[in-house]
């Protein structure tokens, strides 16, 4: 069983159902990357999940939630006096979506720091994969986000495939400098790089796939990067090939949210598991067409119909 630890937040997601009523669940890029990789991986993946929560109602509800998706809990570290953060989340007539955040105290951003004064914890970070997003980076503290990177050159070290999605919410840094500074640094450190185009467009002024291959060509030629664009097609670059994966894209969207966390979980899932690139390819993208026909960022089980053998 391979052991995979991702690295994030999990919030309380209200999501509109009309007007007057809003339906709670929990969310989050991390989140649902770590569901959707587990429900793919099963018995052939542990998956864990490094995050801070509290110490009251929502958190122990995470934590059965947690439980119920057979995601290993033991890198949850509560918090003596912060919870978890919360958003509200609606959508236009095409799917798009429009969020309203409350995560000033979120216990997440204090996950670095809690995890450097716990040793037992520290030993237990041991692991095959490393997944983190640029989400997890921008909630940090500057000290945290030091930390991290010898959290990550460590786990490097041992043998650690580390995976990082650049995930560019502008709203959550200081300045896009500051943004493109720490993701430029978070490639640099990863084997795996699943960005979308937006993220390179509004981050390095990259409009289309022949300025991302002269872009990926500044790293070094032994990352893998999977370029996500929406509705269109995938880019795959490695040291051995570069192809475009094309997409058939869904009329009717009902919401977009956790498109890319889902294709994440589930392309990760397979190709932890040995299978080959377009078969991983085919998997992701049907779990993620499935997931923008339903509203909220997790499936319910009983619609989750895709598996891979």
């Amino acid at each position: 069983m391979k052991r995979v630890i991702i690295f994030g937040e999990s919030m309380i997601e209200l999501s509109a159902i009309d007007s007057q009523t809003y339906r709670k669940s929990f969310a989050g890029d991390a989140h649902s990357t770590a569901i959707y990789l587990k429900r793919s991986g099963r018995e052939y993946i542990d998956c864990l999940l490094l995050s801070a929560i509290g110490n009251d109602h929502h958190s122990a509800m995470l934590k059965s939630v947690l439980k119920e998706e057979n995601i290993t809990i033991d890198l949850l570290i509560e918090h003596p006096n912060k919870t978890l953060g919360l958003y509200d989340i609606t959508n236009d007539d095409n799917g798009e979506r429009y969020f309203s955040y409350w995560r000033d105290n979120s216990a997440a951003r204090d996950t670095i720091e809690l995890l450097m004064e716990n040793t037992n914890l520290q030993k237990n970070l041991h692991c095959d994969y490393f997944f983190f997003s640029g989400i997890s980076l921008a909630i940090l503290n500057k000290s945290s986000r030091l930390s991290l990177w010898k959290i990550i050159k460590q786990l490097k070290k041992q043998g650690t495939t580390i995976i990082f999605d650049p995930n560019y919410r502008q709203r959550l840094w200081g300045s896009p400098l500051q943004a493109k500074d720490c993701i430029t640094t978070a490639i640099n450190l990863s084997d795996i790089i699943l960005p979308g185009m937006d993220d390179l467009k509004d981050l390095f002024s990259l409009s289309n796939f022949d300025a991302v291959k002269k872009f990926i060509g500044i790293f070094e030629y032994n990352k893998i990067w999977v370029v996500k664009n929406g509705a269109n097609s995938i880019f795959f670059h490695s040291e051995e090939v570069s192809f475009m994966y094309p997409i058939n894209p869904i009329k009717a969207v009902v919401d977009s949210t956790a498109a890319g966390d889902s294709f994440n979980g589930s392309f990760i899932s397979a190709i932890i598991r040995n299978k080959d690139i377009t078969e991983a390819m085919k998997y992701a993208t049907n779990i993620a067409r499935r997931v923008i026909q339903h509203r909220g960022a997790i499936l319910p089980k009983e619609d989750y119909h895709y598996t891979i053998n």
